[in-house]
């Protein structure tokens, strides 16, 4: 995959649970933000999406994921290409009815360019950032225990060490 003009979007994201089965999260590219709430019955979307970042960085290719609005669904798809990562995000009206669907028959609601790298580090800062939630059937901190999690955040750690960006190369004296 080529990217046209050769700049990569500085890409930002954000994920909160708002408790009673939703959660609120952006997307941006610094140009456009994508604001979504969607629900984490019957699937934890934060999870969802740490899988399939974890299946582009260790395997390269594409990943996908889906997000349940009920009945709205929206479907993740990041390309890598070495390190870039091209996201697409579409979209359905009845994500129930139409559980399986090709992502090009989605109405387009977001798409950037960007860092493999950078993306996963606000995916995984996002998951860490995540607070216990009152709710006795979700505890929204427990997808930092799965290890699709752990492995991203190896993934990351591994990133830094070969690029030489090493807790004891950052301190000056």
């Amino acid at each position: 995959m080529s990217h046209e003009g050769g700049t990569l979007s500085s890409i930002d994201f954000r994920f909160t649970y708002t408790g009673h089965g939703w959660a609120h999260a952006t997307i941006s590219d610094g140009v456009t933000i994508y604001e979504m709430s969607p629900s984490y019955v019957p699937q934890d979307p934060l999870f969802a999406l740490i899988a399939a970042v974890d299946r582009v960085l260790a395997y390269g290719g594409e990943a996908e994921c889906t997000w349940q609005y009920e009945p709205p669904a929206d479907r993740w798809t990041l390309k890598r290409d070495g390190d870039t990562l091209h996201i697409i995000i579409s979209g359905v009206d009845d994500g129930f009815s139409h559980p399986n669907w090709p992502t090009e028959r989605g109405a387009l609601a977001f798409s950037a360019t960007c860092n493999v790298w950078a993306f996963a580090a606000r995916v995984r800062t996002a998951a860490s950032r995540l607070l216990p939630a009152d709710e006795s059937y979700h505890e929204p901190t427990r997808v930092r225990e799965t290890p699709e999690y752990r492995a991203l955040c190896a993934h990351l750690d591994r990133h830094k060490r070969e690029r030489g960006h090493t807790p004891t190369n950052d301190v000056r004296p």
